[in-house]
């Protein structure tokens, strides 16, 4: 369909393209079957915009049509961290805005994340770095042990786990359902996860509430139509470690797959969308 010159202009990103062998290597591996990458439409109207952390990866998709991104300055943290807060922050707070985004690390994740957790709580920047330079360091350190991404997280307490663990307390002493939510969520596969498939709920009006507090908090982020959630590579990532330190990643992988058997229609050819 968009390889035909009659759809116009499109532009398709794949994110995260980050296994090459995933793209270039034929299905079953035998010559008759196609790779991935042969699937992608190919149009002068058209572009793909592949996203990754690894160099070679870019090479091989773009090769030298390659944009780095940089991390970001404190300049363009401190833009993001303020157009992220209902309320500004003073001059007063100046030098905890400074050592907030230093603790954070500049990553845009981690301050969206701190942001969200001030707003909805209604406190000041120096609260929450007061909260975070109080944060459990040995869960924390057990979290930021997966974290993949070495030469990007430098710092001796993962800012991402940090904010993660801090946002995730308060969720669960406010909404045990979205926590349950999140937990869930995590057993599957971060991209279009589908509202129809999280488990039932009290009443319809707990479900949005549960839905809104983990949108609240950037922990996923809703599809255009609302019937879908998305959840970021690394809050996927540092709940499926929550789990392992409590012990009860086995437990909601069962509960998962047991919703998931419950919901999954039958074969039939009216049942293809879902």
């Amino acid at each position: 369909m968009l390889s035909q010159e009659s759809t116009g202009q499109w532009l398709l990103i794949l994110d995260g393209a980050d296994d090459i062998d995933m793209l270039y290597k034929n299905a079953y591996d035998n010559s008759k079957s196609l790779a991935l990458i042969d699937y992608l439409p190919s149009s002068c109207y058209g572009s793909i915009i592949f996203t990754t952390r690894t160099q070679k990866a870019a090479v091989k998709q773009a090769g030298s049509n390659i944009i780095k991104v940089y991390e970001m300055n404190h300049v363009e943290a401190r833009i993001v961290l303020e157009n992220s807060l209902i309320q500004k922050p003073t001059f007063e707070e100046d030098k905890a805005v400074v050592k907030l985004l230093s603790l954070l690390a500049c990553l845009p994740l981690a301050i969206v994340q701190a942001a969200a957790f001030i707003n909805e709580n209604g406190i000041t920047v120096s609260l929450y770095t007061t909260l975070y330079e109080n944060g459990e360091d040995e869960v924390i350190e057990l979290l930021s042990k997966d974290f993949d991404d070495r030469n990007r997280y430098r710092v001796s307490k993962n800012p991402i786990a940090t904010t993660w663990l801090i946002s995730f307390n308060q969720i669960r002493l406010q909404d045990q359902l979205a926590a349950d939510y999140l937990s869930f969520m995590s057993c599957l596969v971060p991209q279009r996860v589908p509202k129809s498939l999280l488990p039932l709920a009290q009443s319809q009006v707990k479900m949005v509430e549960a839905i809104g507090t983990l949108t609240a908090y950037s922990f996923i982020t809703a599809r255009e139509t609302e019937e879908s959630f998305d959840l970021h590579r690394l809050v996927h990532l540092a709940t499926r470690n929550w789990l392992r330190t409590t012990r009860s990643l086995g437990t909601w992988t069962q509960r998962t797959l047991s919703r998931l058997a419950d919901v999954f229609p039958s074969g039939g050819y009216e049942n293809k969308a879902v």
